[in-house]
């Protein structure tokens, strides 16, 4: 295992054919949720639609977002219909991100039909295009994260996301521990980003 240092920042670490990364062992990393910086994302409030590119439409918002970890807790208070919770989702500043995901789980209205399985019309689920939609808004806005997206496409590395407690966003294996690359989580964050280059 080695590190992946990108203009002198430790991004995350490389095993076999997977760069991996964790806000705790890797707090620069651009490639997690809780990276922050400054994106926008557009949000059309008849159909609930996401993009990262601006449309026009006398329904649609221009929102700002300082991590996905905020968009991602946000969409999931507007697709369960909590639109107070969405609102103090929308006007929290905070510099930790742990606050968003906190207001997250207390989102009232949750069901895993709105929120993680896939629609009718739709291969993804609510959760994933926010997910995805974040990553691509700020993949446009920030040269870092583009730069490190670009690190791993060149060195034909696939993202992982090594999360010693999470099995479906995350590997559930530990960096601190030789062998997380031999994972048996779905690690859909490292999938999706992987989706931004590897097409």
């Amino acid at each position: 295992m080695r590190k992946a240092i990108i203009n002198h920042k430790l991004v995350g670490y490389i095993e076999g054919n997977y760069l991996g990364y964790f806000h705790s062992n890797c707090p620069d990393s651009p490639f997690s949720n809780f990276y922050q910086t400054d994106f926008t994302v557009y949000h059309d409030s008849n159909t609930h639609e996401l993009t990262a590119i601006q449309t026009n439409g006398a329904t649609v918002q221009e929102l700002h977002f300082n991590c996905v970890e905020q968009l991602f807790a946000w969409y999931k208070a507007i697709v369960c219909g909590d639109h107070r919770s969405a609102t103090k989702i929308l006007a929290t500043t905070s510099v930790n991100p742990v606050v968003f995901k906190k207001l997250g789980r207390k989102v009232q209205g949750y069901s895993d039909e709105l929120w993680v399985q896939p629609g009718p019309k739709t291969k993804r689920s609510a959760a994933e295009a926010a997910m995805l939609v974040g990553m691509q808004a700020k993949f446009i806005s920030d040269p870092f994260f583009k730069q490190a997206l670009l690190f791993a496409q060149e060195n034909n590395l696939h993202l992982a996301e090594v999360n010693p407690r999470d099995g479906i966003w995350g590997t559930r294996t530990s960096l601190k521990k030789p062998g997380w690359s031999n994972f048996k989580g779905q690690n859909k964050q490292g999938k999706l980003l992987d989706s931004l280059i590897y097409r």
